[in-house]
């Protein structure tokens, strides 16, 4: 490598343009100091390529966290949104079901209730940051909410089912990114929320189905 060097600052030393009248360039001065920077650089190569190989699956683990973090956080504000919005049907519900229907819609707010509470301690154990705030609940959620206004049960049942159809997929696709991250205690979370969402999919699909009066939710 030297003698490589060497051979090229010669060349440039005979140079008419690289030569002034009273200078000279110490060719053996130059080519210590390429050789001191190729090594440098060499070492530096072969550090990144040694800790390539451990920092990339920390990087990995980063990186598949913070999707973690940002699904858990659009599931928890869809669950909000969704109890409010089983509070506000449950409260203006009107027609012949209302005995029935009323009490179901408790049912229902109560379970998504205890949900966001359990996914937003979930999340801490994992080291997330839920959010808190109905401000940034709103700006991540996807969930309409209710309007102040009275719904009959056919009205209230069609919404809810769209509603959980929507949340069922959200909590599939935190269970297999827990999967693939191995994060067991929230994949296995996930499970129960599969069978419940499962559950009250067919449940309300089946009560739409449920013969009416005629006219009795057009009052």
């Amino acid at each position: 490598m030297s003698d490589h060097f060497r051979s090229a600052f010669s060349l440039a030393n005979k140079a008419p343009h690289a030569l002034s009248s009273s200078k000279s360039i110490n060719i053996d001065t130059i080519v210590t100091i390429l050789e001191t920077i190729l090594l440098f650089e060499n070492l530096l190569f072969l550090y990144t390529e040694n800790i390539k190989f451990e920092l990339t699956p920390w990087v990995l683990s980063y990186i598949g966290g913070r999707n973690m973090e940002k699904k858990l956080n659009h599931l928890l504000a869809d669950l909000v949104v969704e109890y409010h919005k089983l509070q506000s049907f449950h409260w203006y519900l009107k027609g012949y079901h209302f005995f029935d229907d009323h009490a179901k819609l408790e049912e229902y707010y109560d379970a998504i209730a205890e949900a966001v509470d359990t996914v937003a301690e979930d999340m801490l154990m994992l080291g997330f940051k839920p959010e808190s705030t109905m401000k940034g609940f709103m700006a991540l959620s996807t969930i309409e909410e209710a309007k102040n206004k009275e719904v009959t049960s056919e009205e209230a049942y069609e919404i809810i089912l769209k509603d959980f159809k929507q949340l069922l997929d959200e909590v599939k696709a935190v269970k297999a990114l827990a999967e693939k991250d191995d994060v067991y205690v929230t994949s296995n979370l996930m499970d129960d929320y599969i069978e419940m969402f499962y559950k009250a999919n067919w449940m309300v699909g089946q009560e739409i189905k449920r013969p009416h009066f005629p006219g009795q939710d057009n009052k």
